[in-house]
């Protein structure tokens, strides 16, 4: 799936979604995969590390290390990717309303069950639809200041790029 297959699903049925808020509800994550390094945040603060697995059934992000609870995202790299779920930009339609999404975590990780619907995302859930997508994204950790965070950001994966300009530091 990418982002044409979304767009051409949400105008046939004529819907749209901004969610304006982050997800706010928490699951904890359940695998690990291959762990990045770390590095000093964007405040001075130790960063965290970070891996996510692609399995069977979800997408599982595990993190140790750094303050309290994190936002996390993720971008499908490409001109066609899908980036509704990147806490960021998110994805604009054709008509000019945007789809986007931020998917909550505690201070250990999340998980994220694969096929989720893009106009109604519920906590939990991902738009993308298995682990076919692994390696072609990049990923948004951002550590969250209401649950003991300090507001720092990091960023890995496929092109790291796609977030320039918010002063996050790369894991």
């Amino acid at each position: 799936m990418n982002k044409m297959t979304i767009v051409a699903a949400l105008a046939m049925t004529g819907l749209v979604a901004c969610t304006g808020d982050k997800d706010t509800s928490d699951s904890a994550g359940t695998t690990g995969g291959t762990t990045t390094g770390t590095t000093t945040g964007t405040t001075g603060t130790t960063a965290p590390t970070a891996s996510v697995t692609w399995g069977a059934a979800s997408v599982d992000l595990v993190v140790s290390g750094g303050p309290g609870a994190y936002w996390f995202g993720m971008a499908e790299a490409g001109e066609d990717g899908w980036t509704g779920e990147d806490c960021v930009y998110g994805y604009e339609l054709d008509d000019g309303s945007v789809l986007a999404w931020c998917h909550d975590g505690t201070d250990t990780g999340t998980s994220l069950t694969y096929g989720g619907d893009p106009v109604a995302l519920a906590a939990g859930t991902t738009v993308f639809p298995d682990a076919s997508f692994d390696g072609t994204v990049t990923y948004y950790l951002e550590s969250d200041p209401e649950y003991g965070g300090d507001g720092s950001c990091y960023v890995w994966g496929a092109d790291v790029a796609y977030y320039d300009g918010l002063g996050c530091s790369a894991l």
